[in-house]
């Protein structure tokens, strides 16, 4: 029971801050509006994009600093608890379909290319990070 609530206290604080960042690029519009004329892509999707991209870099370094033998507690608040509930796949996955409904390929592929390359960079560099974080201050200790 006590893992569930790590899981799900994380997932509380996660969840909240997709809700914060995602609002703050639809309300707002003060990021991404180059971006968002020169890819067609609609600036209501930026949240969504920056939250992946930031939740991927999350993902790489937390599974590179935390020992899951050694602080699983830990493991289940920061990864499955805020990590996954802050990233948001299936709002990437609609968002991709509005785009193939309305037949907008280019921004359907522009947006899908751009958010899983970005993603996949972020992840490694969230890795590298992570693995320097681990060697040069966890593990001396």
């Amino acid at each position: 029971m006590s893992d569930l609530l790590y899981v799900g206290f994380g997932g509380l604080i996660g969840s909240m801050l997709r809700h914060c960042i995602n609002e703050y690029f639809v309300e707002t519009k003060k990021l991404g509006n180059n971006f968002t004329k020169a890819t067609g892509i609609e600036h209501k999707h930026l949240g969504t994009i920056y939250i992946n991209i930031i939740g991927s870099f999350l993902i790489g370094l937390f599974t590179s600093v935390v020992n899951i033998q050694d602080s699983y507690k830990m493991y289940l608040f920061l990864i499955p608890g805020i990590v996954a509930s802050f990233t948001t796949f299936s709002t990437f996955i609609l968002q991709q379909s509005e785009y193939l409904q309305r037949r907008h390929y280019g921004e359907w592929l522009i947006y899908s290319a751009f958010t899983i390359f970005t993603s996949l960079c972020m992840i490694f560099v969230g890795f590298v990070i992570g693995d320097s974080i681990h060697t040069n201050f966890i593990r001396k200790n």
